[in-house]
């Protein structure tokens, strides 16, 4: 993260596509021994996002995937990543989902689950709108709005 606002031309932005591209990458190298095939499909409007809001979200979008890795597909030798960043109107839209093996959502404890409280912090520093859909053996599914911080350029 700290490279992508070194190359930008100003301090206060990124541009996330690139910065998501790159994140992915590393990701599916630091999983590259699990023998896995996991495809990530994305769709990512051009959105450039200010420093208070890129860093809860890149922070978020890694926690995603990587639990995505660790656990939807452990039973599994392929699967599916879906990711969407969308402007709509006057929000930002992020739509993620796998086609992993779900979770019983009622059955997250939060005194356990340190992913589930990491999503939950860094979608309350975006302030954004955040449900989770999980059903088992059919995926997982994480949907968050939040405003698009004014950016002075």
């Amino acid at each position: 993260m700290h490279e992508k606002f070194y190359e930008s031309k100003d301090l206060e932005i990124i541009e996330i596509r690139s910065y998501i591209d790159e994140l992915i990458y590393f990701i599916k190298l630091s999983f590259s021994d699990q023998q896995k095939d996991i495809k990530i499909h994305t769709q990512i409007d051009n959105i450039e996002l200010s420093m208070a809001n890129a860093l809860p979200f890149s922070l978020l979008l890694n926690e995603l995937i990587t639990n995505s890795y660790k656990h939807a597909f452990k039973d599994k030798n392929s699967g599916n990543i879906y990711i969407t960043f969308i402007k709509y109107q006057n929000k930002l839209i992020l739509k993620f989902k796998d086609d992993g093996c779900g979770f019983d959502l009622s059955k997250v404890n939060k005194e356990n689950s340190m992913g589930m409280n990491l999503i939950e912090a860094f979608s309350n520093q975006l302030k954004a709108e955040t449900t989770c859909d999980s059903r088992k053996n059919e995926g997982t599914e994480f949907k968050l709005q939040f405003r698009q911080e004014l950016i002075n350029v």
